[in-house]
């Protein structure tokens, strides 16, 4: 909250009433920076794009064969023609329909932009310029004078009293906006229909599981069988063909997520392990150096040596018989120091576990009772890695030093995940001793049956077996929320949604003053902020115009955080429904915080000040200041059009973790292989809504103050020419909603017509002519019918398209049948095409049909905790041996871990590298994407 002192004199008030919004001379260095950023961003980018190929275009190698793209060409601007040259349908099967619905909504956007600035501005602009009230005296009060000056004077509050006649222009341009967003509105939403169905119902698609697939919650005890859903769901054409009852698996999560850690700590301390015996090897050679200067005459210290040497070289002697042992069981065939066979170990070998001397009671000294080490050659024992376990035995709580029993990292690492292997491994083959929840994935044999489920009324008491979603890929499962039931989601659903009211009333002090650094000359008239205007007048000018910007862009990066860690307490049970629930909040979120209190807290201090020192002047002094708070836009979307295009481009998170994060934190092959394959991904969600608040903002101020339109574009084509290159050639689509947030984010631009129309009214009516008249009754009238036929607008919208945004027609079912026999007949006649086709892995149905019989069935919508494979401990190779020996050593400790070393290897200074794929990685064998 903003303290207004109440000793304000009446000089310091005029001066207040005086100022204006965001001067000249703030804007030219807003721009002159914001260009300079963006020169700098985009020259490192024409500069690095051929160099690291890895941050620039990854999808042209990263990726499954079948979603890579053609790289672009190398030279410095001929990668721009391809990106715009790529057709829609290619564009879509490489990307997906949510990369293709955002950039068709950045068109949209500029389709609606572009033609109302060549409609408004021309009109607008010398309405509002010429014969303005500039620097004039006041009407019957000539002592004092307007203070309309730099860009205020193109905006609505300059129009004279003398000629309130030309509010007509607006109100006339305002029924156009209305009319040309509404049809647009229309046609994009029909265009999204048809591109939608004819997606969904493409061989290709038809061919996925979860394309045939229904998630239902809440079913009744009674329903929780296989046998009872099937006689219920086989009422619909062609029936069932799998049905996966879900069971609640968190005690088998907890034990793969502890392995996970545990075996990644493992990795961590082999890798030290290592390296710390490389060390020590060196530090021997030096020793061993200056041995040979030893002077004759200390012969009982050179005797002392030579003995050392001998047991070194008898201990190097054995770890060198032990691989060429190695090398020649590997020659015959029998590679048993490398990974045992991955197929179904327990089902084969649990009933030798209990009988494994010491498997539940490896003791710390355990490699001595197979000679000594390699390792001890090079490295002390308390130089080992070492850890404290969590007290009192609560593996949720995190190690604290000083607290908890040190253990030997290695020793407890491999007991505990050789435990955790084989209790895992027993428990995926008796999943039936898990309690069942109240959910269930059901599987049609046609899409058409799947579709008509869903929208089928199913029990007959109320929210029981409701609500269902399709189109639900395995990995995009939340898990945690399956269990949930319907009136515990109303409770969740209140609890999250107070939460988010919260988050907006906390958020709006710092925002808020963000908005008031961008009326910085106000600031003269409060006392703690005085010392401020002192400033020189570059840094002020640089202060008023980018610091209120980049402070805000800071602020709203946190918030998609905590609104997706929202979504899911919520109870969403996919990440589709947790996309669309981020979507809402966050847009609700981005226009109270980012348009409605940066525009209050703009306007407010000077409109305060004048208001309380002559009440009577309110309606001049709102008419005045509210246009006045589109000046900090001005500001804020410079920032978007030029600093974040630009830095979106350049890969700024991408880089830093190259270049900075990555040598700091990464340090086993592993990580470093993830750090350079793992692809930067995009959430659908917390990205919409980012560009419809500042299309709305476009809206609301298009008629109050045209010049925003020219931003708008601006902004709008940039990030329609960035992210089309990004999505094409770096960014990774895990899961898609199949196009779900385009419409919505369609639906939430209503906002920025109903606020523009609002403001609309309350300017028309406070307009005063210069005998202090209302002259603008008519227009104020006229508004508030636009605004009553826009909502009846939207409601026949939503009731036309709403049954077609998310389920499919019966009647498109034939047409798909068709293109499915089409497409098989086509495959039969020429099989070498369909063999061809399969090896280029291209977006065709052959290679899903492949792909889809590969995958084994049984599995595809179970628990991910049944999918989890046991995990192969990768270490690096070295010429001493000290790998070699901790495989052979880990495998008589236990069969019950894989461990290799094949991949990766040391470099001249000690680092982990590595130069083929992880052992335990294998693309496409993960059924997430059916």
């Amino acid at each position: 909250m903003v303290f207004i002192p109440t000793n304000v004199t009446t000089q310091e008030t005029s001066k207040a009433a005086q100022s204006q919004g965001i001067s000249l001379p703030a804007f030219i260095a807003s721009l002159a920076v914001s260009a300079l950023v963006f020169a700098l961003f985009t020259g490192l980018f024409f500069i690095l794009r051929n160099r690291i190929t890895k941050i620039y275009v990854p999808r042209t190698y990263l990726v499954p064969e079948k979603e890579r793209t053609e790289a672009p060409p190398s030279g410095l601007f001929k990668w721009i023609l391809p990106v715009f040259q790529i057709s829609n349908k290619h564009f879509i099967e490489k990307c997906g329909l949510d990369a293709y619905f955002f950039l068709r909504y950045l068109r949209t956007l500029l389709r609606i932009f572009v033609p109302l600035a060549l409609l408004i501005l021309p009109i607008l602009l010398p309405i509002n310029a010429v014969g303005g009230k500039g620097t004039k005296p006041v009407p019957n009060n000539h002592s004092q004078k307007y203070n309309v000056t730099g860009l205020d004077t193109l905006a609505w509050g300059n129009v004279a009293p003398e000629k309130t006649n030309r509010y007509w222009a607006h109100l006339i341009l305002a029924v156009v906006v209305v009319v040309w967003v509404c049809y647009v509105f229309f046609d994009e939403l029909k265009h999204y229909i048809k591109v939608r169905q004819s997606y969904l119902t493409s061989p290709q698609h038809r061919l996925h599981k979860s394309a045939k697939t229904v998630l239902i919650t809440a079913i009744p005890t009674h329903l929780l069988s296989e046998g009872a859903l099937r006689a219920l769901f086989d009422l619909f054409p062609g029936g069932l063909l799998k049905i996966w009852i879900n069971r609640n698996f968190d005690e088998l999560k907890e034990k793969v997520e502890r392995r996970d850690k545990l075996s990644g700590a493992l990795e961590s301390a082999e890798l030290h392990l290592i390296q710390k015996a490389r060390e020590g090897h060196a530090k021997i050679k030096a020793e061993e150096a200056q041995d040979v200067k030893m002077q004759k005459g200390q012969p009982g210290l050179a005797a002392k040596k030579d003995r050392l040497l001998a047991e070194r070289a008898s201990i190097r002697k054995e770890v060198q018989l032990r691989r060429a042992k190695k090398e020649a069981e590997r020659q015959n065939g029998d590679n048993s120091v490398e990974l045992e066979t991955r197929k179904s170990v327990v089902s084969t070998d649990s009933h030798q576990a209990t009988s494994e001397r010491g498997y539940y009671d490896l003791s710390d000294d355990s490699d001595n009772d197979d000679g000594k080490p390699a390792w001890e050659l090079y490295v002390k024992e308390k130089d080992r890695d070492t850890m404290r376990l969590p007290i009192f035995g609560w593996q949720w709580m995190p190690s604290l030093p000083l607290l908890g029993k040190k253990v030997d990292t290695i020793y407890y690492c491999r007991k505990e995940v050789a435990r955790l292997n084989l209790e895992i491994e027993q428990d995926q083959q008796s999943p039936e001793k898990y309690p069942i929840m109240n959910s269930a994935f059901v599987q049609f044999r046609y899409q058409v049956a799947a579709h008509m489920a869903c929208q089928a009324v199913t029990y007959h008491d109320p929210k029981q077996m409701t609500p269902k979603s399709i189109e639900v890929a395995p990995g995009d499962i939340i898990w945690d929320n399956m269990s949930i039931k319907w009136w515990e989601n109303y409770v969740r659903t209140f609890l999250v949604l107070a939460a988010v009211s919260g988050m907006v009333i906390l958020w709006t002090f710092p925002v808020a003053f963000t908005g008031v650094l961008s009326q910085v000359d106000y600031l003269r008239t409060l006392t703690w902020l005085r010392w401020i205007t002192k400033l020189p007048k570059p840094l002020l000018s640089l202060l008023q115009g980018v610091l209120p910007g980049a402070l805000i862009a800071g602020l709203m990066a946190l918030v998609p955080i905590l609104l997706r860690f929202l979504a899911k307490l919520q109870g969403n049970r996919t990440g589709t429904q947790v996309e669309l629930s981020v979507q809402n909040y966050f847009f609700a979120f981005l226009f109270v915080q980012v348009f409605l209190v940066v525009s209050i807290s703009s306007g407010f201090i000077a409109a305060f000040q004048s208001i309380r020192s002559n009440p009577t002047s309110i309606a001049n002094v709102l008419a005045q200041n509210l246009p006045r708070a589109s000046n900090y836009f001005f500001s804020y979307m410079l920032l978007q059009a030029f600093s974040v295009s630009s830095g979106a481009l350049l890969q700024i998170p991408s880089l830093l973790g190259w270049f900075i994060f990555g040598p700091l934190n990464d340090s086993t092959p592993r990580q470093k292989w993830i750090r350079r394959n793992q692809l930067p991904e995009i959430r659908w969600g917390s990205f919409f809504p980012v560009y419809t608040n500042l299309a709305a903002i476009g809206l609301v101020y298009s008629i109050v103050s045209p010049l925003i339109l020219v931003f708008n574009i601006m902004t709008f084509s940039l990030f329609w020419v960035v992210y089309r290159y990004n999505t094409l050639y770096v960014t990774e689509f895990k899961y898609d909603t199949h196009g779900l947030l385009f419409p919505r984010a369609i639906n939430q631009l209503f906002v920025g017509l109903y606020v523009m129309e609002i403001c609309l009214i309350g300017l028309f009516f406070l307009v005063r002519d210069e005998d202090n008249n209302l002259n603008c009754k008519t227009q104020g009238i006229i508004m508030i019918v636009l605004v009553v036929a826009t909502v009846v607008y939207q409601f026949l919208l939503n009731e036309a398209f709403a049954p077609l945004v998310t389920y499919l027609p019966i009647n498109l079912e034939n047409g798909a049948q068709w293109h499915d026999d089409e497409f098989a007949r086509e495959q039969q006649e020429d099989p070498h095409r369909a063999a061809m086709t399969s090896q280029r892995s291209t977006n065709s149905a052959s290679s899903s049909v492949e792909r889809e019989r590969e995958v084994d069935l049984h599995l595809a919508f179970q628990h991910e905790s049944m999918r989890a494979k046991r995990p192969i401990i990768w270490l690096p190779n070295d010429e001493l041996g000290v790998s070699d020996d901790e495989l052979r050593r880990t495998k008589k400790v236990s069969r019950r871990i894989w461990m290799s070393n094949q991949g990766a290897l040391l470099d001249e200074k000690g680092r982990a590298m590595y130069t083929a794929d992880p052992p335990d990685y294998k693309e496409g064998e993960d059924p997430i994407k059916l």
